[in-house]
């Protein structure tokens, strides 16, 4: 049976960079079946989602990429070529790394074989003599037509494939196909279009390619207002530019706003007419004004001759299109700039102006490439911010007034500045037989050498490389760099982030193709390198050796040869032996020193009996013996660490406890302070490193993952190390479940009460990201907020009922029952009604339903207002219309039907109009009405406060008050008061209601259970009412009753009260009195009345 060979993929990437976080920007791969032959291709750029360096290289920007796919969105493609082929790549740990990398970010593990590899540089090494692509294929006769793109250095790779083997008889083991998770597995549900250089150009040549493009997809007219697409326009044209991005942003908002064509060309031309405001400002357009006034009519679509129009004769108006700086204003730098960072941020705040990350409130960003795909760039799209480039930010500086900026600025060729300043004092004896508690335990792994010529080593990771960067180029000036360290090979990469040493890096790769066979004195003989760049370079060879710990595939000390030395051992004088790299005591320390990231991969060649836990126990010992190094043999410094600093304690129960006074133990604790300052360098760094990973806040139990043990319990000072450490230094804060920054969780209510909207609501994801909070913090942190609500992406914190109900309508986004509202926030329904019937920001909008009065909807008090106001509008209306406009009320046919006819409506033949029908008044006494009584010349109405009179509910009351005062059915009437008008209302059933009276029980402070009087009519306002008593008689149980004051004197005094109050003469016939409560269905009182004697 004929057996399948699998095919080759011969791959190469264009990268962002070297590292994990690096991204692919280019893929190329050229597919070969098993005799060598081309079979297919696949090339594609890729949007990285973050800046693009290097630019130098590879010859791509971040504004190549704006239109390019992302990887998750081709990987289903990309994995069926590559899947049941060899991969094939020169120096193939790089692609396969980074194969690695990407895959699993979408969850994809990928597990590469060395049998489903072949390595071309190994092959060409064997063959040929010669590692590098470029050397190889000169060896062999192969040109590149595009060096540093993918596709065409696959190609070249091919081409040296197939040479090797059929010219030079090199053997290619038979291997494995690579096995990739199926397509439809991988990455998007719909593939994206491949995207390629040529695209790429062709999008930068066409102006109005993107214009063309969404005239496609746009209507003719939309009618939307466009807020959003004009928010957007105003942005991109901060800078009087329109980037790819910006174009890429504008398409999609005109797209979600749903304008027409005509729309955005009405817009278009509205900003450029502001812009020629701008121009004519001074009085005159110059030429470069009309120029750029050309170049964006071009690229928005509009004609040459409004250009002419606006040129000609000086247009008036107020220019508000771009973007102004002011002292106070917050900007923001991202990604690699031609100025130093520190530089640009330096004269910005010199200007008054505020730097940091990107708000709400940020005035504009600067980026190299305004179409940098950075976190901050992104962010800054998302709220609109601009983002323009260094000569803008210049230009918009000098108008500030501040000082002239050129971009780029010129370097000095000064003495070497490191990245971290050391302290000038001497480090502190140390015991000759340790080695130094330091961070450099780091150094001594990887850099042997370098023992020997430690002067000084800081506490953080800069300061680290600027030392052994110094140290190599004091004394192994004239040693390959490769020889830096053991864990360099000649081909391993160098990434230049640093764009001041950009075109320092392109010489030195021009003049030594193997970079690092240059030597110090190689490379300060190039152009331009003065002692700062000199030292910035070698730094670049310094962190690329500790970048290589973390690599799986980073060559070890043997795999180190190079073409210089034709493979020959290293110089003793400059490697240690194998035993100086073994897992000591120092190097497990120094393990632990940069496992504080997390688990470390490294090359089990060199680190066999590697355990994470047990570095970082290792660093948690030495910290712990730094401190109580510091102090000493002595007790009392270690009570002081113990009960003063970790437990708490004051002076005095310190000094009680070891006899002495409080001053003596003050003294003490000074000392040993100065101690713990100037020998703890270890523990300090340390606790500096954790205080950076736990940044704003962390969830202990996560942190318990990352470092083990760093909670567990330490006997000798009295506490765990992080109790320790926290103690001793004061760089984070905890409540038993969380770790922050000392303050935070104090501040954090705080912080969270400021980020609220008015309705109460946080959109939590852009509030984490503001304050650097990751979502594993966010349980722990939940339990400082007692009334917050979390609804999906959003945090809601108002305290109110009617706060929280608008919040859920704004969330919505459309009417809602007070029911679907009490679901999701846990109030009670009726106090949903309530709260919503008297907060000013919703109102009813159907029958049932609300919605915010920000939305424009119509108020609904009654379905018989609703078909009113209709017929008011329109003069009449058919039953038709108001069935089909009735919709989202909630309301049935019928009840529509039997409203049209009633009151002043009438239905004819199907339309309903007003009719000439005199007002219906209520066919009700007063006098019959119970709770009523009438003194100081008006009526007033006996009322028992309930929790829903509190809570704002209008309430009913008797038909024969809405008839006293002649309200019809239908209307009402406002009475005046000191605290606002109250009406009384008619509905269409004949029922009468009174507004709501809160606020006149809040004056009073009424509670639930008194009775009040509420005085009818023009001049309301409620008073307290006799309270009811038991145990009264006779006429005096019928005066509490009916809330009035006991009446001295005798039996005619108190009727005539009585009667007073039931609005007969004071002389009225006891009958009369009887017949009222008689009505009022108040027999009790009638009969106490009626048996009651002079």
């Amino acid at each position: 049976m004929a057996v399948s060979l699998p095919g080759y993929a011969v791959v190469d990437f264009e990268t962002t960079g070297f590292g994990a976080t690096d991204r692919i920007i280019e893929i190329g791969t050229v597919l070969l079946d098993h005799n060598f032959r081309v079979e297919g291709a696949f090339e594609t750029l890729v949007q990285p989602d973050r800046d693009v360096p290097n630019s130098f290289v590879h010859q791509l920007s971040a504004s190549d990429l704006v239109a390019a796919p992302r990887f998750a969105d081709i990987a289903g493609r990309f994995a069926a070529a590559l899947s049941g082929r060899v991969l094939v790549a020169h120096n193939a740990p790089f692609e396969v790394r980074f194969l690695g990398y990407e895959f699993g970010r979408l969850g994809i593990p990928l597990a590469v074989s060395k049998s489903s590899v072949v390595d071309t540089q190994v092959l060409s090494h064997q063959a040929l003599g010669k590692r590098k692509l470029a050397e190889a294929l000169d060896a062999v006769g192969i040109s590149n037509r595009r060096a540093h793109s993918a596709l065409a250095d696959a190609e070249a790779t091919a081409a040296l494939l197939r040479c090797l083997v059929r010219d030079y008889g090199v053997p290619v083991p038979a291997g494995a196909g690579l096995a990739i998770a199926a397509p439809s597995q991988v990455g998007a549900a719909q593939p994206a279009a491949l995207f390629r250089r040529d695209d790429a150009a062709k999008v930068t040549e066409e102006p109005q390619a993107w214009l063309a493009r969404l005239a496609q997809l746009l209507p003719p007219a939309g009618g939307a207002e466009g807020q959003t697409y004009r928010g957007h326009l105003a942005a991109a044209l901060a800078d009087k530019k329109l980037s790819a991005s910006e174009l890429k942003t504008l398409e999609a908002s005109a797209l979600e706003s749903g304008l027409g064509l005509q729309d955005v060309l009405d817009i278009h031309e509205d900003f450029l007419r502001q812009l020629a405001v701008e121009a004519w400002l001074d009085g005159v357009v110059t030429p470069a004004e009309q120029q750029v006034l050309n170049e964006l009519a071009a690229q928005l679509g509009l004609p040459d001759e409004l250009v002419g129009e606006l040129v000609a004769r000086p247009v008036t108006g107020k220019a508000t299109v771009g973007v102004h700086l002011a002292p106070g204003d917050r900007v923001t730098f991202t990604g690699a700039l031609d100025l130093p960072r520190e530089t640009w941020e330096s004269r910005a705040r010199a200007a008054g102006l505020d730097v940091g990350g990107v708000t709400k409130r940020s005035v504009l960003v600067v980026s190299a490439n305004p179409d940098s795909m950075s976190g901050k760039a992104k962010k800054a799209r998302s709220l609109g911010v601009p983002i323009v480039d260094e000569k803008t930010f210049g230009q918009l500086l000098k108008s500030l007034g501040a000082v002239p900026v050129a971009v780029p600025a010129p370097e000095a060729d000064e003495a070497v500045a490191p990245s971290a300043s050391p302290s000038s004092a001497a480090p502190a004896a140390e015991d000759p037989t340790e080695p130094a508690v330091t961070p450099g335990g780091a150094a001594n792994a990887r850099f042997p050498w370098f023992g020997d010529q430690l002067d000084y080593l800081g506490s953080q990771a800069e300061a680290i490389t600027a030392a052994i960067a110094r140290g190599w180029v004091r004394s192994h000036a004239s040693t390959p760099l490769v020889e830096l360290s053991p864990v360099l090979a000649m081909n391993t990469p160098l990434e230049f982030n640093n764009s001041s040493v950009r075109k320092a890096s392109a010489l030195w790769q021009r003049r030594f193709p193997v970079m690092l066979e240059a030597t110090v004195h190689d490379l300060g003989e190039l152009p331009g390198v003065g002692k700062v760049k000199l030292h910035q370079l070698v730094e670049t060879v310094v962190l690329a050796a500790l970048d290589a710990l973390n690599d799986p595939e980073a060559p070890t000390a043997p795999a180190a040869e190079s073409e210089a030395t034709g493979g020959a051992e290293v110089a003793p004088s400059v490697y240690a032996d194998e035993d100086a790299v073994a897992t000591n005591g120092l190097a497990e320390r120094a393990l632990g020193w940069l496992g504080l990231d997390g688990p470390l991969e490294l090359a089990s060649a060199v680190y066999p009996d590697y355990d994470h836990a047990r570095s970082l126990q290792r660093l948690w010992d030495d910290c712990m013996e730094d401190i109580a190094a510091a102090c000493g043999a002595d007790e009392r410094k270690l009570t002081i660490v113990r009960e003063r600093w970790g437990g708490g304690a004051t002076l005095d129960e310190v000094g009680q406890g070891l006899g002495l006074t409080r001053e003596r133990v003050r003294q003490i604790e000074k000392t040993l302070r100065e101690a713990v300052d100037s020998e703890c360098e270890l523990a300090r760094a340390t606790a500096q490193c954790l205080a950076e990973h736990i940044g704003t806040v962390r969830d202990a139990a996560e942190l318990d993952k990352q470092w083990p043990g760093f909670q567990d319990s330490h006997t000798r000072l009295g506490g765990s190390p992080e109790e320790v450490l926290r103690a001793v230094f004061g760089l984070w804060e905890t409540d038993g479940q969380l770790l922050a920054r000392p303050g935070f969780l104090e501040e954090f209510p705080a912080l969270v009460e400021a980020a609220a909207d008015g309705y109460g609501l946080i959109n939590l994801p852009e509030f984490r990201r503001e304050h650097g909070i990751l979502e594993e913090a966010w349980t722990g942190l939940a339990r400082l907020l007692r009334t917050a609500l979390r609804v999906g992406d959003y945090l809601l914190v108002s305290n109110s009922q009617g706060g929280r109900s608008c919040a859920m309508l704004l969330l919505h986004g459309e009417p809602m029952t007070a029911e679907e509202i009490a679901e999701i926030t846990g109030d009670d329904v009726r106090g949903v009604r309530n709260q919503l019937a008297v907060d000013p920001r919703a109102h009813r909008v159907g029958n049932g339903s609300y919605g915010l009065t920000e939305w424009g909807l119509d108020e609904y008090r009654s379905l018989a207002d609703w078909i009113a106001q209709r017929v008011e509008e329109r003069g009449e209306v058919t039953l038709e219309e108001l069935f089909a406009e009735a919709g989202r009320l909630n309301v049935s046919e019928n009840s529509i039907r039997a409203y049209a006819d009633s009151g002043d409506l009438e239905t004819v033949d199907g339309v309903v109009r007003k009719t000439e029908r005199a007002p219906e008044l209520l066919d009700a006494d007063i006098q019959e009405s119970r709770g009523l009584a009438h003194f100081d010349g008006a009526w007033h109405l006996l009322l028992e406060v309930t929790s829903d009179h509190l809570r704002g509910s209008g309430f009913g009351v008797s038909a024969g008050i809405a008839a006293e005062f002649g309200v019809p059915v239908g209307g009402e009437q406002q009475w005046p008061s000191h605290l606002g008008e109250v009406s009384l209302r008619v509905n269409r059933l004949r029922q009468a209601s009174l507004s709501t009276i809160r606020r006149f029980l809040e004056e009073l402070g009424a509670e639930p259970g008194q009775r009040v009087w509420l005085r009818l009519g023009a001049g309301f306002e409620v008073t307290p009412a006799e309270p009811r008593r038991a145990g009264l008689e006779g006429l005096d149980e019928v005066l509490n009753a009916m809330g009035l004051a006991p009446v001295g004197g005798g039996h005619q005094d108190k009727m005539a009260v009585i009667n007073s109050a039931l609005g007969c003469r004071p002389d009225a016939p006891v009958r009369r009195s009887v017949a009222i409560l008689g009505h009022r269905r108040q027999d009790q009182l009638a009969d106490l009345i009626r048996t009651s004697r002079p």
